[in-house]
């Protein structure tokens, strides 16, 4: 994404990046300008529906930082900002570090000076353990719905579903996805063991049912 204003110009490399809750990810931004004089500042703002949160201001000529208040002690910017290099890295990653990130440079002899572009930040969560449940009476003939859902997880987990009879042999089976398992008109041959999987590109947790149909 490039944004130019008059002799400014600045880069964000990559619009939209991934990371783990708990690490630390480097959101890149550069600058381009035909002014030697790097008298200015770059600052870094996260972009909510209803207002602006400040990430960080660093004042280029007395390299001074000021903190946004959730960013303090966790945000660091480049150590080539003062030729052209306006990348922050943000450790310790939250859930509420998701969302639009905004890097502005400002120099005072460039025109207006000033050029901002954008970077988009998931952060990834792996699954919860799930909670496995079953729905319905466990009596021969009647209709159950075998469930599973983490509490949390980012991207979503998918669910995959797994069964073993009592001699703990798995069914050949064709793959069942969804939170939802469900068995009609159920008979003893269905007792057993079923595992349900939840993953997404980070994480993988399972449950485990035990099935006594009666």
């Amino acid at each position: 994404v490039w944004v130019t204003v008059n002799a400014i110009s600045v880069e964000t490399p990559r619009n939209a990046l991934r990371a783990a809750r708990g690490k630390s990810v480097t959101l890149p931004c550069t600058y381009h300008t035909s002014i030697s004089d790097r008298n200015g500042f770059i600052e870094w703002n996260k972009l909510l529906r209803s207002h602006t949160e400040k990430v960080l201001i660093w004042t280029l000529w007395t390299k001074t930082l000021i903190y946004g208040k959730r960013y303090e002690n966790r945000v660091n910017i480049s150590d080539n900002s003062g030729h052209s290099d306006a990348s922050i890295t943000i450790d310790q990653l939250t859930m509420d570090d998701n969302g639009t990130y905004e890097c502005s440079v400002s120099l005072m002899l460039d025109l207006e000076g000033t050029s901002k572009s954008r970077v988009q930040l998931l952060v990834l969560v792996p699954p919860s353990k799930p909670d496995c449940g079953i729905e319905g009476e466990t009596v021969i003939g009647n209709n159950i719905q075998l469930t599973c859902q983490s509490g949390e997880g980012s991207p979503a987990p998918q669910y995959s579903w797994k069964s073993y009879d009592i001699q703990n042999k798995e069914r050949p089976t064709p793959p069942v996805t969804g939170q939802t398992l469900s068995l009609k008109n159920i008979s003893t041959d269905m007792s057993g063991y079923y595992t349900c999987t939840s993953s997404n590109e980070v994480g993988t947790e399972s449950c485990n049912i035990t099935l006594a149909v009666r």
